[in-house]
């Protein structure tokens, strides 16, 4: 007699979502149970069945879908960080821009032209180069980056084939929201800066913080101090360099980190797993000898408010003077895990609530204290407590943590529902490593490109604002050199700062967004940086801007004496 297995009976759309008979698993099982499957030709006369799992709790046929749909928190927030910086750069430029030409701005209004007219002439210019972006990112989306998703994704999930569908939401996310946000902040931008007088931009006094009296500086060296003013004078430029130092170097950061979180989590799970051998017993049976330790163990599902998704949470009952626990289990309460203290953020005290896995049946369990357990989102209670807990019998155990292996030897593999090893405790890591990985190299290589521009972009920006002073200096009777060591230095000390202001507030904030990044995800990685992923980034920033300041001395060579004569205000 041939059995079916549950894969062969209802993986089907046929059974499961209708199809060929149009039949629903409900309508299957009425039939099991009234014996008429052999009747309707479900099953041949000769067929048994020995196990039924419908197509909705298939492992096998729904994992895939559902894990790959949790990498949205994570490429959602990467994707707004990069549209700030986008909308950023295209207000700087605007301000920029309409600085520059002041005079001709105040010409032509004072020559007719509206303020609307002005205002979209000089909007047309970033609003197209956005459409135009948004067209071919859209293009290359579909066809050339499209093998590069496929190839994380193919080689996380082992799938065989699959089929390329434009997605409105995806469109709405990348496109259309994205074209929103910098429209709207370039007109906002814009528009104030139009709000001046006709007289005020033929005068190029168009700064809302007019000019005060000189800040009096210590008796420092004649360069320190111009260096110093050069700073004061162009506080707005640099602040504007500050906060794209953060911006770029928070993708930076993204792109370098995630890959050592990874290893690190790994490491800490080999490090702090109680036992080489975990096992998850089927049935009752007895290990002779002290090779191994009862333990009581049963999975529940958190609920928390952030959290949308139940996310399924170990709790373990743990003998008295355990061999491979050293922290003392209450008699009430729960003792957490460091992970799971830093997810939820609980502590002592706290009311932690939990599901049942497949019931209705809420548990509420106070914090009696935080267990030092990376890489594990799980409670302790005393085996006792446990029993008690979940009525099970006073002396019921489930489980045993072992160092030797005990299937075959100690324990019938019949017996054996599940073993956990290093294999086991490192998967979500390594699948991470696997999918993410190549992504986690673009966005590092992608950083480093966009912080370069965006360096070069507003460097650019502040030697074009000192044009008229830089060509003063050059009357007077300085050289290239020594003018690029004033204005490229005093440049220097802001970008030593910004990189290391840069680096303590994205630490801080990455703390933050670590948690909408894992939002989809089981698990959770602390957010430890070694010493030398900073120095990398440190010398990568400053390295990045010294090649700048290259270009920008070429560009102070280039400015003419003249510009100072007519530009005399």
């Amino acid at each position: 007699m041939k059995n079916l297995s549950a894969q062969e009976m209802v993986s089907s759309d046929s059974l499961s979502s209708g199809g060929g008979n149009d039949m629903s698993v409900e309508s299957l099982m009425q039939m099991m149970v009234a014996g008429d499957m052999y009747q309707n030709g479900i099953l041949e006369s000769n067929v048994g069945l020995d196990e039924f799992l419908p197509r909705y709790v298939n492992r096998a046929i729904n994992f895939a879908g559902e894990d790959i749909g949790k990498d949205r928190p994570m490429m959602t927030v990467l994707l707004y960080v990069l549209i700030a910086i986008m909308a950023f750069v295209f207000s700087v430029t605007i301000h920029h821009t309409v600085t520059k030409e002041a005079a001709v701005i105040g010409t032509l209004r004072a020559s007719g032209y509206t303020k609307g007219e002005i205002f979209r002439h000089y909007l047309a210019p970033p609003v197209f180069v956005s459409f135009f972006a948004a067209i071919v990112g859209n293009v290359l989306g579909y066809s050339l980056f499209e093998d590069v998703a496929r190839e994380m994704y193919m080689g996380s999930y082992s799938l065989t084939k699959y089929v390329s569908y434009w997605s409105a939401e995806a469109f709405v996310k990348t496109t259309v929201v994205p074209m929103i946000i910098i429209f709207l902040v370039t007109s906002i931008s814009l528009w104030s800066k139009l709000s001046f007088s006709p007289l005020q931009f033929l005068r190029r006094d168009i700064s809302k913080n007019k000019r005060k009296k000189a800040v009096r500086l210590p008796h420092f060296s004649f360069f320190t101090r111009f260096r110093i003013r050069i700073i004061l004078q162009n506080l707005s430029g640099y602040l504007t360099l500050l906060a794209g130092f953060v911006f770029s170097a928070l993708i930076l950061m993204f792109g370098m980190m995630m890959t050592p979180l990874l290893k690190q989590y790994s490491d800490d799970a080999v490090k702090y797993m109680p036992a080489k051998y975990q096992y998850v017993l089927s049935g009752t049976s007895k290990v002779s000898g002290d090779v191994a330790e009862k333990y009581c163990v049963t999975a529940l599902k958190m609920q928390d408010d952030f959290y949308t998704g139940e996310e399924e949470i170990n709790v373990y009952g743990i003998v008295p003077k355990s061999e491979y626990y050293e922290m003392k289990m209450p008699e009430e309460g729960v003792i957490v895990t460091s992970d799971f203290a830093a997810k939820y953020r609980v502590g002592t005290g706290d009311i932690i609530n939990l599901k049942e896995q497949f019931g209705t049946k809420l548990y509420a369990f106070r914090v009696s204290g935080v267990m030092e357990y990376p890489s594990s989102l799980s409670l302790f209670l005393s085996q006792k407590n446990f029993n008690e807990t979940f009525s099970y019998p006073k002396d019921y155990y489930n489980g045993y943590f072992s160092n030797t292996k005990l299937e075959g030897t100690y324990i019938k593999e019949s017996k054996i529902a599940k073993c956990i090893t290093i294999t086991d405790l490192t998967r979500l890591s390594r699948q991470m490593d696997i999918s993410m990985g190549e992504l986690f190299g673009m966005v590092k290589w992608f950083a480093i490109i966009l912080f370069l521009l965006l360096i070069y972009l507003l460097t650019k920006l502040i030697l074009e604002k000192n044009s008229n002073a830089i060509s003063m200096v050059k009357i007077l009777g300085y050289r290239t050199g020594e003018i690029g060591s004033l204005y490229l230095v005093a440049s220097v000390w802001v970008v030593i700062f910004s990189a290391l202001f840069s680096l303590a507030f994205n630490t801080f904030f990455f703390q933050i967004i670590l948690r909408v990044f894992l939002k989809g995800y089981g698990g959770w990685f602390n957010l430890t940086v070694d010493p030398v992923l900073y120095t990398q980034m440190f010398a990568m920033m400053v390295g990045t801007y010294l090649l700048v300041a290259f270009v920008q001395l070429w560009k102070i060579k280039k400015i003419p004496m003249e510009e100072a004569l007519k530009n005399v205000e």
